[in-house]
């Protein structure tokens, strides 16, 4: 059984991790997601409220899904991430989803040698990035399995834009509905204003 991981800082979760999700819940047996802290940004929401959010945008996404909220995952180290799917899915193939923004970073991470030989890696393409062809051979010499998706093509938006903006239109094109009154709710992001 091959399992899908997808951790990502939700911070807030827009509908490009919405189509991400919704795209690997139509490709895999099961897909993981979770809110995580990452140790290298300062999160506008607290991690409670970003898995709030986060459950809320998978819980959006049309039946069937395979796709479904797994806070217990979430660690601002991925090699702890990787260590508690294993617990879970012992036997299991674990993929790594994460952007083509990451690729390059991935090396560096907490144990990130060692989590290239635990995880296959599925590569999510993002707007104006591109892999450096000797990253991906520098990832293979490692022992790392990538495979980059070339069929997803997703939203031009990102959540820190979402953080930034205060137009009524962005808000809207880069956020569903419920996300954007639990945010209301919150009072959380108050450079966005009311978007009702």
């Amino acid at each position: 059984m091959q399992i899908a991981l997808f951790g990502t800082s939700a911070d807030p979760p827009t509908r490009a991790h919405q189509q991400v999700i919704n795209w690997l819940g139509q490709k895999f047996e099961v897909v993981a997601v979770w809110a995580a802290d990452n140790p290298d940004k300062t999160h506008g929401a607290t991690l409670a409220q970003r898995a709030a959010m986060l459950g809320i945008l998978v819980a959006e996404i049309p039946a069937p899904t395979t796709a479904k909220l797994c806070q217990q995952l979430s660690h601002r180290y991925t090699i702890h991430t990787i260590a508690f799917a294993r617990e879970i899915w012992p036997t299991a193939e674990l993929v790594l989803t994460i952007g083509a923004d990451l690729v390059e970073q991935i090396e560096r991470w907490q144990g990130g040698t060692e989590l290239l030989r635990q995880v296959n890696l599925l590569v999510i393409p993002r707007p104006g990035w591109q892999i450096r062809p000797e990253i991906l051979q520098r990832l293979a010499d490692l022992g790392c399995q990538l495979q980059l998706v070339e069929e997803l093509s997703t939203l031009a938006v990102s959540s820190s834009a979402m953080r930034q903006t205060s137009d009524l239109a962005d808000l809207r094109m880069g956020l569903t509905p419920a996300v954007t009154a639990y945010i209301d709710r919150h009072q959380l992001y108050q450079r966005m204003g009311n978007y009702e």
